[in-house]
């Protein structure tokens, strides 16, 4: 018996390419993604809501402090102090 094998069509070769090109994309994007994440959540953790860790001298912008003032609970949760009046806007003396 004879085998002989052919080359793999044009077509193949090409949706081969599509498909690998297509991984790689989404590995790309998966891992920009990825460290997004863990460089925008590297400001606090949830054990940082526990306890008072912050004062308003840590944060360059009032929209920084209020990022953590918020994601700490706010009004309801402000343990760290950053809204000294109650009124939901966190070091408002900060630029």
């Amino acid at each position: 018996m004879n085998s002989q094998t052919y080359p793999p069509s044009q077509s193949t070769t090409n949706w081969s390419k599509i498909i690998m090109w297509a991984i790689i994309i989404v590995v790309i994007l998966a891992i920009i993604v990825v460290v997004y994440f863990l460089l925008k959540g590297n400001k606090t953790s949830p054990d940082q809501c526990i306890s008072d860790h912050y004062n308003c001298e840590d944060f360059e912008t009032q929209q920084e402090a209020q990022e953590i003032f918020e994601l700490c609970g706010g009004i309801d949760n402000d343990v760290h102090r950053l809204d000294a009046d109650g009124n939901g806007i966190a070091c408002e003396g900060l630029p």
